[in-house]
């Protein structure tokens, strides 16, 4: 099985080889550094690319304009070291989630917090917006994953599991949700017309 991964593994860069050329070994240098004085934890794009978000092991959010490398704005959010970051579908929105089991929601900018609230009783992994950008989910070491609405942190469901919550993703259309999850598993989950969270199945292997 190792040898055979391996092969596939050398074939793959071999095809990426064809279509992009060599691919450069020392890597691509850039332009600008955006220093911090605290370790960096999650880092976000805007989808143009203009716009850089960064959190660091202290809790702030720090907003970047990449095609100067200055820094925007500066904000406070956590008390502790920032888990995860997520920009929304038409780039309004920016929401962080901390070890503190806090949620911050931002403009891209970083002018102004939209809204702050205590989302879990425990660290928070993870966090993603819907396609419409209307809709955040957050998974927890609360053992919960939570629909939110954004960018009020108005809170809309609660799905509760048996193991950690350690990754969430939404479906194309919004109406699944994928839940990974510290026992190995990942749940599939549906909403149903009145909002509700359903289990439909649960991924193993």
């Amino acid at each position: 099985q190792l040898k055979r991964a391996k092969e596939e593994r050398e074939e793959d860069v071999a095809s990426l080889r064809n279509r992009l050329g060599n691919i450069p070994e020392s890597g691509i240098k850039t332009p600008f550094q955006f220093q911090q004085t605290r370790p960096v934890t999650a880092v976000v794009l805007v989808h143009d690319g203009t716009r850089l978000v960064t959190g660091t092991e202290q809790g702030n959010i720090s907003f970047w304009n990449t095609g100067k490398g200055n820094r925007l704005a500066e904000q406070p959010c956590h008390v502790t070291r920032v888990a995860a970051l997520a920009i929304s579908p038409d780039d309004r929105y920016v929401a962080s989630a901390g070890r503190d089991g806090q949620i911050c929601i931002f403009d891209t900018r970083g002018e102004a917090r939209l809204a702050k609230f205590v989302a879990h009783s425990d660290g928070v992994n993870a966090i993603t917006f819907s396609s419409d950008g209307k809709l955040l989910l957050s998974g927890a070491d609360d053992k919960a994953a939570k629909l939110w609405e954004a960018p009020s942190g108005k809170l809309l469901a609660t799905q509760q599991q048996d193991s950690n919550v350690s990754a969430v993703a939404f479906s194309g259309n919004d109406r699944y949700l994928m839940l990974g999850d510290a026992s190995k598993l990942v749940h599939w989950i549906e909403r149903d017309g009145s909002g509700a969270l359903i289990e439909q199945r649960t991924l193993k292997g």
